[in-house]
């Protein structure tokens, strides 16, 4: 209990801060969201499509996938490795998601991982080839033409850039803030 009688947060007290703007090991969430969405659609994949002639290489390719995805946090965050470790995971993942749309899930943990590595005008543009890959790969499923199968993949990738931008903007907003109070306390 804090001084006024209410419950403690310790987000709130480590930082003054509550919702969505409290303290989250955000990356590393996503970060595990990307390995299950991996591990799920493999085997969705293997559900559905049992061990027929792709199934090797789809599973080996989840595999590599996967374990980019574990040494995404490992990869050095200086010169070429973030660019390269971005646009193999990408590759990556959008052959996959092309042979075996239920890779599709794995798009957004890792449109922000996209978003988190490259400069924004550079992610933006590889998150737009993304939902690309995402409408192609569902469309090619789809008996019929469905507006939602290009609407909807749509609506999300501009969600999620806009959604990045607005915590990326407020993380900076917070740090100028504390480097400020830091300088001032000096």
């Amino acid at each position: 209990m804090d001084p006024r009688g209410e419950p403690r947060d310790e987000a709130v007290v480590r930082d003054g801060v509550r919702g969505i703007l409290a303290p989250v090991r955000f990356g590393r969430a996503l970060q595990l969201v990307l390995i299950a969405l991996i591990v799920v659609s493999a085997i969705r994949y293997l559900l559905r499509h049992g061990e027929g002639e792709n199934a090797i290489a789809i599973m080996a390719g989840a595999a590599v996938l996967a374990v980019m995805a574990v040494l995404q946090g490992v990869v050095p965050r200086r010169g070429a490795w973030p660019a390269v470790w971005t646009l193999a995971a990408s590759t990556l993942w959008a052959v996959l998601t092309l042979v075996a749309p239920s890779f599709a899930w794995c798009a957004v943990p890792l449109a922000f991982a996209v978003l988190q590595i490259l400069p924004f005008w550079p992610a933006t543009t590889l998150v737009a080839a993304m939902t690309a890959v995402v409408i192609a790969a569902e469309l090619r499923l789809a008996v019929q033409f469905d507006p939602t199968l290009v609407a909807g993949p749509i609506g999300i990738a501009f969600a999620t850039i806009v959604a990045y931008r607005a915590l990326d903007r407020e993380a900076r907003a917070r740090q100028q803030l504390l480097d400020e109070l830091t300088a001032t306390q000096a």
